[in-house]
């Protein structure tokens, strides 16, 4: 079954999805659907936007993979996008996090 999410993207309803906004040369750890899977691993793949298929994540340097958890160092704008995760544990669920990443972000104000 296919329904429209609200956004003008047609999902099957058994993905998981949400959203994590995050700024410019900070460290994001996109989990995969919030538990690490009980069986076998997690494979992360990315999708720039809508009209592009979705590429496997390439893992080392900035991205690297812990637990089932996507950890991308040194965010920048071209990080942004969805990232979708499949649980290797035979159910084959599908996680969907949608990254944007912001301009720069100082925390020290004073």
């Amino acid at each position: 079954m296919i329904w429209d999410n609200g956004s003008g993207e047609c999902v099957s309803p058994e993905w998981q999805h949400h959203s994590k906004p995050a700024f410019i040369d900070e460290t994001v750890h996109l989990p995969c659907g919030g538990a690490v899977p009980s069986h076998g691993g997690v494979r992360w793949s990315f999708q720039a936007s809508p009209r592009v298929q979705a590429r496997p994540v390439i893992t080392g340097g900035r991205l690297n993979v812990s637990g089932g958890t996507l950890i991308i160092d040194k965010l920048q704008k071209t990080d942004s996008g969805t990232y979708i995760c499949v649980e290797d544990s035979g159910t084959g669920t599908e996680h969907y996090v949608r990254l944007t990443v912001h301009g720069n972000f100082r925390r020290d104000l004073s």
